[in-house]
């Protein structure tokens, strides 16, 4: 899927105002999961060269300079004005806070995670300020005090800890806290070289903020950490943050998120009854449902399926698809056409799919301000008569494999 770089053009006396504000807000919340990265206003601005109207936008560069004039100057040996082309140049301004954007060599990197969740503010809200909601996506004990000075304490299974304090909380549209590792949390959980990156990470050292937003059909959350030392610590809390903002979104829409990833050790040896995931694709339910009842399209190499309750076929992947030629008979149990889709699926070829000897594989697509909500649920581990070895190894792959198959479906759809 492109992206695309919308260069706003105001006219004569416009500025900053609660007008304009309004009505940038409103559009966003439009937009959906459409909108990449909301950008930011300009406001002293200048042109140099040819920017008439038989040109078109080319692509952007950003520069720091510490006035205007001086970022003209960096841009008189700009590529295109030597073939016909012209620039602008604007200072940039951070939205929501009517103040220059300054580049900052003391923060020197900062994560930025969106997330569309089927529930209002409040709801949301309370996952963050409530300890009980808390540890139902992160962390296995919590402690917070949401007011300013309270502490934002959190706890994960294996002994890594959060601690910091809350800054601002504004019911139901704002939070922020400090955030670090807990006092000796990182020596016992970290490698040697995670270790010394964490050491610069005390607690309370940066600061999370969490901007929630209504839109139709629930809320944007938008989840802002900044100050973070070191370029791994950025990798690896913008992988963290996206993990559990994910399992925040199946959790409260009332699925299981699975377990904690900082639980991993200690749950091993369990095995858990269902395995969720999820993604939004920008096209109808009716498309969606097409392409999903034809597997053989974004999941599999073949499928022999015949699409209503009862009927049984398989699906096929060879040497390109898994690296070992596989066929898995399955048995279609639901088909409510364009919103639920279920089968059973075997791992060995002897047996026809039942309840009590295979797992349930079920998709439900759901209305969605970007398009459409796939999810998949597959049901049924702890029911199965298979070694605790086998159930645990299925398990695994169910839990990796779905989120590739998932973005190969909106893949697949974005090229209709």
């Amino acid at each position: 899927m492109a992206t695309y770089l919308i260069a706003n053009r105001v006219p004569e006396g416009f500025g900053p105002s609660n007008t304009a504000f309004e009505a940038w807000t409103g559009w966003f919340g439009e937009l959906g999961s459409a909108l990449a990265d909301r950008g930011n206003p300009a406001f002293a601005a200048s042109k140099v060269g040819h920017c008439g109207s038989d040109t078109v936008l080319g692509g952007y560069t950003l520069v720091t300079a510490p006035d205007l004039a001086a970022a003209e100057k960096l841009c008189r040996n700009h590529p295109l004005l030597s073939f016909g082309g012209g620039i602008e140049i604007a200072e940039l301004t951070l939205l929501n806070e009517g103040k220059r954007l300054v580049a900052d060599s003391a923060d020197t990197s900062r994560v930025l995670v969106t997330k569309l969740l089927n529930a209002k503010p409040e709801t949301v809200f309370r996952c963050f300020t409530d300890q009980r909601r808390i540890v139902g996506w992160m962390g296995e004990t919590a402690t917070v005090e949401p007011e300013p000075g309270g502490r934002f304490h959190v706890a994960m299974a294996d002994g890594f800890a959060i601690q910091g304090e809350f800054i601002e909380v504004s019911v139901p549209e704002r939070l922020s806290f400090t955030y670090g590792f807990g006092v000796d949390a990182a020596e016992r959980v970290l490698d040697d070289r995670a270790r010394q990156d964490a050491a610069a990470l005390a607690p309370g050292s940066t600061t999370v903020t969490v901007t929630l937003a209504s839109i139709p059909g629930g809320t944007r959350l938008v989840l802002e950490h900044v100050g973070l030392p070191t370029h791994a610590l950025t990798a690896g809390h913008q992988v963290a943050w996206e993990t559990y903002l994910r399992r925040l979104a199946i959790g409260i829409d009332g699925g299981d998120p699975g377990h904690d990833p900082h639980n991993a050790d200690r749950d091993a040896d369990e095995v858990p009854d269902l395995i969720e995931d999820e993604i939004v694709v920008e096209a109808d339910e009716d498309t969606v449902w097409k392409a999903l009842v034809a597997p053989e399209t974004w999941f599999c190499d073949e499928a022999d399926l015949d699409v209503r309750p009862g009927a049984t076929g398989a699906l096929t992947w060879g040497l390109r698809a898994t690296g070992t030629p596989q066929r898995l008979p399955i048995t279609v149990e639901t088909v409510e056409a364009p919103t639920v889709f279920a089968f059973r699926w075997l791992y060995r070829e002897s047996d026809t799919p039942a309840p009590g000897n295979s797992l349930l594989v079920r998709f439900t697509i759901s209305p969605d301000v970007a398009g459409a909500r796939v999810r998949v649920g597959v049901h049924g581990f702890t029911d199965v008569d298979w070694p605790l070895e086998k159930k645990i190894e299925l398990a695994t792959q169910q839990r990796n494999g779905w989120p590739a198959h998932l973005r190969r479906l909106r893949q697949v759809l974005s090229s209709h």
